[in-house]
């Protein structure tokens, strides 16, 4: 196949998904909980502002998060999609427990980015759901969802 169709192939079908992509789940140090082991799963999306000096500084605080996800106690598996065109990023962070989530919400890399970061947000809403285990990761038409039917936003 020439490398234009190769190309043009990839073009399709970036068009056609809308620009989007995720990250696929990747484990943290408590991924071995049983299949029916309560878990708590954290979603978030932001939606940016069109302002691309305070997304320079979102996009390096958010690095510097996900770079610290691995090495955070309680953390069962995190994923991320980016909607290029829609401006937007979801997250889903599924955790043991309430405690490790809120001691991961509280500790400096995390609380630097949400304080350094915020300027650069036109929206964001947040939702937690309790489920089994062997439920998590949500699908991501799931997460959208819940977001949006559950979600409580930023500045509300």
């Amino acid at each position: 196949m020439s490398r234009f169709r190769v190309f043009a192939a990839a073009l399709c079908a970036l068009l056609s998904s809308g620009c989007a992509f995720s990250t696929g789940f990747r484990d943290g140090q408590a991924a071995d909980l049983p299949a029916d082991a309560p878990v708590v799963v954290a979603l978030t999306e932001a939606k940016l502002s069109s302002d691309f000096d305070t997304q320079g500084v979102f996009w390096s605080r958010s690095s510097s998060v996900l770079h610290s996800l691995r090495d955070q106690p309680g953390l069962v598996g995190y994923a991320v999609r980016f909607e290029i065109w829609e401006g937007r990023v979801r997250t889903m962070t599924v955790w043991r427990d309430d405690a490790s989530l809120a001691a991961f919400v509280a500790g400096r890399i995390h609380a630097r980015a949400a304080v350094e970061g915020l300027p650069a947000l036109a929206d964001a809403r947040f939702a937690r759901v309790r489920v089994a285990r062997a439920e998590a990761p949500l699908p991501w038409p799931d997460v959208a969802e819940r977001l949006a039917r559950d979600g409580r936003g930023y500045y509300e």
